[in-house]
């Protein structure tokens, strides 16, 4: 199976063509970000271009503008967030940051209008990143309004942000190979169920290190403790009465240890697999080949060992339309 890494130096280089000549700091973010590898994201729309019948040499373009639009889209939730002590958005701030993440945006904007690959599908590329980059927006304002307990929210929020983001990834490769519409169609419903999982795996690493610090910061609930105040357990109430005191810092242990008895990470678990089942299943429908294998190795990769974290297959489910 070809390695798609081997890649990534025409994708490193076609992007710092791409960005704008005198504006040097974009240039020096991204050759720290991508100092040892390019972002994971790089390899979706490579794999996708394969699985839809296309050659991955022919993916480097859109590669490229996968990969700033990515840089372009973390920046932009850092400086949302505010939740990092160190790196980018702490040193210069929100509002340059802004700036900086647009830059990487409109770059990816202008290498798609600019590319000779992708003169066959350019107004298509183009409706789907600027359709993508509204859709993230709207998440992001939704996000700051208010932390919502409703897990149908939250399920509502991953849709527009992370699920969005990477449903796009994924189909653009789809849309450069000419791909069918039943091949597009599962394309996008892979990469949303990759962003699903993605987030989940997130939250569930915050439960496992520093519970909910970036989150709670912000006024955020994260998974594990909307899933606490939905299913019914002794000890919902008191969980209910620290949450709306905002005081879920000053009894965190007490809290992660409620989390933990009524199975939180075992249904963070069960969810990330669930999403992992309907990627396969979908998996099925397209052609076998190398790009079809990629994807779904890059879906299992992100599991490492975790299945054996799941002792029951039956944790308690909260209804979710996700």
């Amino acid at each position: 199976m070809l390695r798609y890494g081997t890649l990534f130096p025409a994708i490193k280089a076609r992007c710092i063509s791409s960005l704008p000549i005198h504006w040097k700091e974009l240039e020096a973010i991204f050759s720290q970000v991508t100092a040892r590898t390019l972002p994971f994201d790089a390899h979706l729309p490579i794999a996708a271009t394969v699985a839809a019948g296309g050659k991955a040499l022919a993916a480097i373009d859109i590669a490229a503008a996968v990969t700033l639009s990515a840089i372009g889209l973390r920046i932009e939730d850092d400086a949302i967030d505010m939740d990092k002590e160190r790196g980018l958005v702490a040193t210069i701030g929100p509002g340059r940051a802004f700036l900086l993440a647009n830059g990487f945006k409109n770059a990816a904007l202008q290498l798609i209008s600019n590319s000779p690959a992708l003169c066959h599908c350019r107004q298509a590329m183009l409706a789907l990143f600027l359709e993508t980059f509204q859709t993230i927006l709207e998440g992001q304002e939704l996000d700051t309004r208010f932390a919502s307990t409703d897990i149908e929210d939250y399920w509502d929020l991953v849709e527009h942000k992370s699920a969005s983001a990477y449903a796009a990834a994924v189909v653009s490769g789809g849309i450069l190979a000419n791909g069918e519409p039943l091949i597009l169609k599962a394309l996008t419903d892979w990469g949303t169920h990759l962003g699903f999982a993605k987030q989940i795996l997130n939250d569930l690493e915050s439960l496992r290190n520093s519970p909910f610090q970036g989150d709670l910061a912000n006024n955020k609930l994260p998974l594990p403790l909307i899933y606490g105040l939905h299913v019914a357990h002794e000890d919902r109430a008191r969980l209910a009465e620290i949450v709306e005191k905002k005081e879920i810092y000053l009894h965190v242990t007490e809290v992660k240890a409620i989390l933990e008895k009524i199975g939180a990470r075992k249904f963070m678990v069960w969810a990330a697999l669930e999403k992992r089942r309907l990627a396969e299943e979908i998996m099925k429908s397209l052609p076998q080949n190398e790009g079809t294998l990629a994807l779904t190795h890059h879906f299992d990769s992100m599991f490492g060992d975790i299945d054996s974290l799941l002792q029951e297959k039956n944790a308690p489910v909260p209804p979710t339309s996700a």
